[in-house]
């Protein structure tokens, strides 16, 4: 398996969705998985395989992105999210490290990447997001 596909312009926030708007560090795109600096209140793009703690802890996903550095962008962090159709329903799907932002399905796991739990899979367009971070390197 991959990395799943997003398209930006199809990620809405659906029902119970629980949203924040944060400063970026860098160019955030819809559809991407993010983690918090808590230090600088700043979202950046999430990497499973981080070697810096901060940046492989999972936030959420982005759901309205930032063009540049220091640009707002809407973060969803519980409740569903809806995107074009490249779940599989009944999956769970984690922040990937294929390249930074990715959501992968958990089947992507390998030796070296901080598991971090980004949601389920409720049908091939909705994912409850239920985020939970393990801070344990897979091996």
């Amino acid at each position: 398996m991959a990395a799943i596909s997003i398209t930006a312009t199809a990620v809405i926030p659906g029902a119970g969705a629980v949203l924040s708007t944060r400063a970026a560090v860098e160019a955030i795109a819809a559809g991407k998985a993010v983690y918090l600096d808590e230090a600088t209140g700043l979202v950046g793009l999430y990497k499973a395989d981080s070697a810096t703690a901060a940046t492989r802890k999972l936030h959420g996903i982005c759901v309205a992105g930032a063009g540049a550095a220091n640009q707002r962008c809407v973060i969803q962090t519980a409740g569903q999210v809806t995107m074009n159709a490249v779940l599989t329903k009944g999956r769970v799907f984690v922040g990937g490290a294929t390249a930074a932002g990715d959501v992968a399905p958990t089947a992507d796991i390998v030796t070296g990447w901080y598991a971090a739990i980004l949601g389920i899979a409720l049908s091939t367009t909705v994912l409850l997001l239920s985020i939970s971070n393990s801070d344990v390197a897979a091996s």
